[in-house]
């Protein structure tokens, strides 16, 4: 039930933000790929795109008008504002080296190199994506956050694919409720 839950609202924001679902520097649906030189081996990672879904107490129309100023709390910058679908968008952005006073590895996991987690020593960027959804308790804030990292000294064109823990989208849904007074 869960996964088909997820897979309605990941329809409906791609619905909602046009026909394609906003990518950062490799999109999932590109099967990011490596080849070994050595080997000849391929290797292809796919990554699911997770959507969270938050239900807010109040109509969408207020949970709207409100959702901008959320992203902003969370200094997620906006890109795009599509008042007609109540869609969100921040365009890619370097994240600072911490979000609301927390580091970033508390909201992303970029995996690791000899020196430690990739989230703490790359250069992160971001992107999010959200709507305002009618819900039958209310409104429903859904919230997509991708990232990739890429070393900071310039070694490596790579970047690889971070995971969100979820914290940003769970502090703009909880912006949201404070701004509203839930």
């Amino acid at each position: 039930m869960r996964h088909t839950s997820v897979a309605v609202a990941m329809a409906v924001m791609v619905w909602a933000c046009g026909s394609t679902v906003p990518a950062i520097v490799d999109s999932p649906s590109s099967g990011a790929g490596a080849t070994s030189s050595s080997t000849g081996a391929q290797v292809r990672l796919d990554r699911e795109l997770v959507v969270r879904e938050d239900i807010v107490e109040a109509s969408v129309a207020d949970v709207w008008r409100v959702l901008p100023r959320a992203w902003e709390d969370a200094n997620v910058p906006l890109g795009s504002i599509d008042n007609a679908r109540h869609t969100l968008q921040s365009g890619a952005f370097r994240a600072p080296r911490s979000i609301v006073g927390k580091s970033l590895s508390e909201f992303f996991d970029c995996g690791y190199t000899m020196a430690g987690p990739r989230v703490t020593l790359w250069q992160v960027s971001v992107e999010v994506a959200g709507a305002v959804l009618p819900d039958p308790a209310g409104a429903k804030v859904a919230t997509r956050v991708d990232a990739t990292a890429q070393p900071r000294d310039g070694t490596s064109t790579n970047s690889v694919t971070c995971t969100s823990r979820g914290e940003l989208e769970r502090i703009i849904a909880g912006n949201v409720r404070v701004r509203l007074g839930k």
